[in-house]
């Protein structure tokens, strides 16, 4: 290069990196050297390689003692069979040689004085045919190569080739120039090429490389890799298809070749060309490499699969395209066929959780009961509370002493996977309750018995005395005047019969009320009730010309029955219709109180196999314990109250590192998976160990720190404390790792 007084010295990685600037695709990945018609890779070996016979280059041969610097360095116009560039001179980047990094490589300091031939080779080939040339160049100029030539001596100087085919009495058959080869601060192996036609006479070409650029600092160039091959008339195009039922292996869905040309005329005979893939096939395809046949398994899902495939000539294997296949497979909506259900009960007090199954007549693509489906009650319909349905398993049941009626809702199946395929059916289940109209809890409730009154009440006005109706009135037919009763003339008194808002009267139940007019007969009243407070039902009324019941004798008290609307009933309102009016309070016998909650816990092992290399559960392998929570019932566990002890078994150690591996999405010991439970779960804080010999009594005790990122076979308990309150009818698990000793 010029400038060589040039003393800097760069570090550079090699990027090799491949761009075909010629207008055909050479393709050379995957072919063995047999497929090459001649090549030059300058062989390999240690530094230095031999020179080239005198007859291949005009340029000096110069090998630089190592380290190669100034003013031992490869002069302008001088080359080296070397391994790196840096052994031509420090200064330049380091590059490893285009075919395999450690191989040699033509390293030359173009001529600044210049230009001209440096390189010429004779090669033997067929006369009549057409042939793909390509070579690879690279600048091996480093940055500081880059910034020393801008500053010094006014720009540096890219290096620039001709390539050149001569036939063999010197004239021209193809010519191609690389133009300004660019500088890259991580050097770059670029591949020039073109194609020619030998003639009928000509058996032997000259490969000609020109050196294009003069003068200036820079113009240092590698070269590795000339090659030549038949050029490639094989043509492959893309080939696609639809699948639209896996149910059975689906054969020769497309073949591949079928669309494909050689020589612009299609393929013949599977003798002719072979097939292979060029990437991984997807799981459930196969690709028969003579026949290009491609199959598709059984089972496989939905979805658009796709890879590249090589067809190349049988007898030229050098002759290849590639092409891509694309598979989609969709299924077409399956057929739904949903049909009404009905069902009976003939006795409502013991209640039932499956009087049918939806599912039993309903088929999805013929297939009954259903595999796979989803279901829900249809938008527009509501599921009576005196029935329930599992949306999971399709059963409809129906809840204890609900009322003799008919009970009916509308469902939808759906195809899973496929919300807007769906089918709607009815359901329809006759209850006969025997006992004639007992009250039933909805669900999330129990029926609770006992002798129940008043909690509180209020009045409108005030000196009424509301608070006479609290507790157990006085027996039916006694007399009341005065304080001992609640008076009044012109409001209400509102009573609350649970003090609960979780707590109701039933549905059905049968309350007493006990009043009576306040000094003669004329009295009447309207009787209410309501589940929230907000919106009330009226029951009719009673007293003096009364819908419900007859006149009151005054002062008597008596007992009048009402009957709970549906959605039970909280509070019972006595609004005044006209003269005075005394109430004394209710007795009822029933309350729905919220169904406990219960907690159970589940444990699973499997086997740790994060390769699936088929490990068994033997000594020196690990297994995952999980440990499932699942709470059922109505009510939440308090805030704070959540804490699982686990007794680890002797025969294991805990691992206390990474749960799944570093390939997994944990980097903790313990994962932890949420249902819906509503707690929250922090490591660092709610996961304790004890190395104790008993069971720790509370999360405090938990306070051993095990082995980091070891087996750790002290610790004998690992203690797990969420926060928060867990609702009801949810879960969570925790997994942890452990080795078999």
């Amino acid at each position: 290069m010029g400038g060589a007084y040039l003393k800097v010295t760069t570090a550079m990685n090699n990027i090799i990196r491949c761009i075909f600037i010629s207008i055909i695709a050479l393709m050379i990945s995957g072919l063995s050297s047999a497929q090459v018609i001649d090549i030059e890779t300058f062989g390999t070996g240690t530094y230095p390689g031999a020179p080239l016979p005198a007859e291949q280059t005009t340029y000096n041969y110069n090998a630089p003692a190592q380290p190669a610097d100034f003013p031992d360095i490869l002069q302008d116009g001088d080359y080296v069979i070397a391994t790196n560039s840096q052994q031509g001179f420090t200064s330049w980047a380091s590059v490893n040689d285009h075919t395999s990094g450690s191989g040699f490589m033509m390293l030359v300091n173009a001529d600044d004085n210049q230009s001209g031939e440096f390189y010429r080779r004779q090669v033997s080939l067929t006369a009549n045919t057409s042939y793909d040339f390509l070579a690879f160049l690279v600048n091996v100029n480093s940055q500081g190569d880059f910034d020393f030539c801008t500053a010094n001596e006014g720009g540096l100087v890219l290096p620039n080739v001709t390539l050149q085919i001569e036939d063999g009495g010197g004239g021209m058959l193809a010519t191609f120039d690389t133009g300004d080869i660019p500088f890259n601060p991580v050097p770059v192996w670029d591949g020039y090429g073109l194609t020619f036609t030998t003639s009928a006479s000509t058996t032997s070409v000259e490969v000609v490389l020109i050196n294009n650029s003069l003068g200036g600092c820079g113009n240092d160039l590698a070269i590795d890799d000339i090659t030549f091959r038949v050029a490639v008339t094989m043509e492959a195009f893309d080939d696609s298809a639809t699948v639209t039922d896996t149910s059975t292996p689906q054969s020769a869905v497309v073949l591949v070749g079928a669309n494909d040309t050689l020589d612009g005329n299609p393929l013949t005979g599977t003798e002719n060309y072979s097939v292979a893939p060029l990437s991984t096939l997807p799981s459930g395809f196969t690709l028969d490499g003579n026949t290009g046949q491609v199959d598709v398994a059984a089972g496989t899902p939905e979805g658009i699969y796709s890879f590249d495939y090589e067809v190349c000539e049988t007898s030229n294997m050098y002759n290849c395209d590639i092409a891509t296949v694309t598979i989609t497979i969709e299924f077409p909506p399956a057929t739904i066929t949903a049909v009404n259900d009905s069902g009976s009960v003939a006795d409502s007090s013991l209640g039932f959780t499956a009087v049918l199954n939806v599912l039993d007549n309903d088929t999805i693509d013929g297939v009954s009961p259903p595999a796979q489906f989803d279901l829900s009650v249809s938008a527009g319909s509501s599921l009576p509370p005196q029935l329930t349905f599992d949306t999971s398993t399709g059963a409809v049941g129906v809840v204890q002493n609900a009322p003799t009626n008919s009970y009916s809702f509308d469902y939808d199946i759906c195809e899973q996977g496929d919300p807007n395929n769906c089918e709607t059916a009815t359901v329809t289940i006759n209850v006969t309750n025997p006992g004639g109209g007992s009250s039933f809890c909805p669900m999330g409730t129990t029926a609770t018995s006992g002798t129940f009154h008043v909690v509180s009440a209020t009045a409108q006005q005030t000196g009424h005395n509301p608070e006479r109706t609290i507790g157990l009135p006085e027996p039916e037919g006694s007399t009341q005047t005065g304080d001992n009763t609640a008076t009044f003339y012109s409001d209400e008194i509102i009573m609350d019969l649970t003090g609960d808002a979780s707590i109701l009267v039933p549905e059905g139940e049968t309350i007493e009320v006990s009043l009576t007019s306040a000094w003669s007969t004329l009295a009447r009243a309207e009787v209410l009730m309501s589940a929230d407070g907000v919106t009330y039902t009226s029951l009719g009324t009673t007293g003096d010309g009364g819908s419900v019941y007859g006149a009151w004798s005054a002062n008597i008290m008596r007992y009048d029955d009402f009957v709970v609307p549906s959605g039970g009933a909280r509070y019972l309102q006595v609004a005044h219709e006209n003269d005075g009016v005394r109430a004394d309070g209710v007795i009822y016998t029933t309350q729905c109180q919220p169904t406990p909650t219960t907690l159970t816990a589940s444990k699973t092992i499997a086997n740790y196999d994060p390769n699936n290399s088929g490990l068994y559960s033997i000594p020196g392998n690990d297994v995952i314990y999980t440990i499932n929570v699942a709470s059922s019932g109505s009510q939440n566990i308090a805030d704070g109250s959540m804490l699982l002890i686990d007794i680890l078994p002797s025969e294991l150690s805990f691992f206390n590192g990474d749960v799944d591996g570093p390939t997994g999405p944990e980097t903790d010991p313990v994962s932890f998976t949420d249902n819906s439970s509503g707690l929250t779960f922090t490591y660092a804080t709610d996961v304790g160990y004890s190395q104790s010999s008993t069971t720790p009594v509370d999360f405090s005790e938990c306070n051993y720190a095990p082995i980091a990122n070891s087996y750790d076979p002290a610790t004998n308990f690992i203690c797990f404390n969420p926060k928060g309150s867990m609702l009801p009818n949810s879960d969570w698990s925790v997994s942890f790792r452990m080795q078999i000793k």
